[in-house]
C-alpha cells in the first residue's frame, strides 16, 4: 500500500495473509503480555520468518522507527489494519458451502451445515493458517501442508521455534479447549516427503500435491471427550465406492458458507462454528488428466493445475441437474450426482479437514485432507479434492511412532547400563580366569 499524498519512507514486509489478520485479533492480548505497549505486540505478533507471496508496502513518515529497531507505532498499525482488510477481503479462505442452506436477500437464514458439539469432536482448528485438523491420537494431529506455508503452498522454510494451536469444541459444555503444539524444530511438524524443496519451501501443493502434515500436541488431548480417528490403509480399498452410508463426509471450519449459487461471506475465522457436508469420491488425481469445471483456478474452462497425483476428486453437483461438471464417477458414471439436497464442496478455509467414510466394520475412516479445488466461491459445477491418506500411510504412521526425547533418553541411558554391566561381567571373567 502506498500514500502519495505524504513524504515518507516504504516499508517491505513479506508477511502471510492471516499473519496479519491475527495482529487485529491478537495484538491486544500481546501487548497486555508485554507490558501493555501497542508497539510490542505487534512486533511479537508478525513473525519475518514466515514467508507468503504477499509483499505489502506500508507507508511510514520521515524518522519514525522502522520495523526492526523500536517497533512499529500506532500509525503503522492502522495501516496495518487497512492491509489485513483489503487482504481478508480478497482472500479465498471461506468455509464449507451446501446446497440445501437457506439464504434470502445474500442473508444467511438457515445454517443447515452447522455441526452440533457433540458429532465429529475430534475435529478442529489451526488458527495457525488458519485451517482445519483432526485427532490421529491423543497428541497427533493430521492436517494439510500448506496450512502452514501459505494459500499457495510455496513459503517457509519455518521458523523452528514456531508453534501453532489446535482448538477443539468441548462438547459438553462448548467451550473451546485450546492445546498447544511442540516447537516445530523439536518435533511438533513433521511435513509429508516430497512437500518441500532441500531449502524448506515449500514446492506448491497444487503442483506437487503431498499436502499433508502432522502436527504433534505438547499436552494431550483428553480422548473421552474428543475423539480420535483412525486413517484409511485398505479397510476401504476403492474410495470411488461409496461404503455403506452412501456418501462421504467432509467436515471443516471457517468464517463464510453458501448455497451453490450465492456466497455469503462471513466474519472473522470462529473455532465455534464447525460444518459438513456431503459429496462421492468420483476419480484419483494423477497431475496429468483434468476435468471442466466452474471456478477461478480454471483454464480453457478446465481445473487447472490438474488435480495432483494421489487426490480424490469429487465436483458440486446442483440436485436435480445430474452432473454439473465434467467429472463422472470411475465405477459408475450415474454416482457423481447422487448425493441430493445435502450435497457441498470445501473451500480454502477447510483446508486440512477430513474426508470421512465408512468401512464395512461400520467405523468412520480418515481417507482424504482437503487440499484445493478449482473455485474460491464453491460454486455448482466447481471440482475440489483431498490428499489421498492411504498413499501416505507410511509417512503418518512414522510420524506418530516417533518416541519422546524423553523416551530416547531413557532408552539410551538403559542401554548404557546394560552394556557397562556386559563389560563388568566380561572384565570379572577375564579375571578369574586360570
Amino acid at each position: 500500500m502506498t500514500n502519495h499524498g505524504h513524504a515518507g519512507a516504504h516499508t517491505a514486509l513479506e508477511i502471510d495473509r492471516m499473519t496479519v489478520v491475527d495482529v487485529l485479533g491478537r495484538v491486544a492480548e500481546l501487548a497486555e503480555g508485554l507490558g501493555g505497549s501497542v508497539d510490542a505486540g505487534i512486533g511479537a505478533a508478525i513473525d519475518p520468518n514466515r514467508k507468503s507471496r504477499f509483499k505489502v508496502l506500508i507507508w511510514r513518515p520521515e524518522g519514525e522507527a522502522t520495523r526492526g529497531e523500536a517497533g512499529m507505532n500506532k500509525r503503522m498499525l492502522r495501516w496495518l489494519c487497512i492491509v489485513a482488510a483489503a487482504l481478508d477481503f480478497c482472500s479465498p479462505a471461506q468455509a464449507i458451502v451446501r446446497t440445501d442452506q437457506v439464504i434470502v436477500n445474500g442473508t444467511l437464514q438457515t445454517d443447515n451445515a452447522k455441526v452440533a458439539n457433540t458429532d465429529w469432536t475430534g475435529v478442529g482448528l489451526i488458527p495457525f493458517g488458519p485451517g482445519t485438523g483432526v485427532l490421529l491420537d491423543a497428541t497427533h494431529v493430521l492436517t494439510a501442508a500448506h496450512v502452514f506455508y501459505g494459500q499457495d503452498g510455496t513459503g517457509g522454510p519455518l521458523d523452528p521455534t514456531l508453534t501453532a494451536t489446535f482448538q477443539l469444541i468441548d462438547p459438553i459444555t462448548g467451550q473451546l479447549v485450546t492445546l498447544n503444539s511442540k516447537p516445530f524444530g523439536q518435533g511438533g511438524l513433521s511435513v509429508a516427503p516430497g512437500f518441500l524443496d532441500a531449502n524448506g519451501v515449500g514446492q506448491g501443493h497444487r503442483i506437487v500435491g503431498k499436502d499433508l502434515a502432522v502436527l504433534t500436541l505438547a499436552t494431550a488431548a483428553d480422548v473421552t471427550k474428543f475423539m480420535p480417528y483412525p486413517i484409511n490403509t485398505g479397510q476401504i480399498p476403492d474410495e470411488r465406492t461409496p461404503m455403506p452410508q452412501g456418501k462421504s463426509v467432509l467436515v471443516g471450519f471457517s468464517k463464510a458458507t453458501g448455497d451453490g449459487v450465492n456466497f455469503i461471506a462471513g466474519g472473522p475465522f470462529t473455532p465455534n462454528v464447525k460444518r459438513l457436508a456431503f459429496n462421492n469420491v468420483d476419480q484419483f488425481g494423477d497431475g496429468v488428466t483434468t476435468w471442466t469445471a466452474v471456478g477461478d483456478r480454471t483454464k480453457n474452462g478446465k481445473i487447472d493445475p490438474p488435480p495432483p497425483a494421489n487426490t480424490l476428486v469429487f465436483d458440486f453437483d446442483q440436485p436435480g441437474q445430474g452432473n454439473s461438471s465434467g467429472l463422472t464417477n470411475a465405477i459408475n458414471a450415474n454416482m457423481s450426482g447422487a448425493v441430493g439436497n445435502m450435497e457441498g464442496s470445501v473451500i480454502g478455509g477447510d483446508s486440512g479437514g477430513p474426508l470421512f467414510q465408512m468401512g464395512q466394520d461400520g467405523k468412520w475412516y480418515i481417507v482424504g485432507i482437503t487440499s484445493s479445488g478449482s473455485d474460491t466461491m464453491g460454486r455448482f459445477g466447481s471440482i475440489a479434492y483431498a490428499t489421498r491418506v492411504r498413499s501416505y500411510a507410511d509417512f503418518i504412521n512414522a510420524a506418530l511412532a516417533v518416541p519422546e526425547p524423553s523416551t530416547i533418553l531413557l532408552v539410551a541411558t538403559a542401554l548404557g547400563g546394560l552394556g557397562v554391566c556386559a563389560w563388568r561381567r566380561t572384565r570379572f571373567r577375564r579375571s578369574s580366569a586360570p
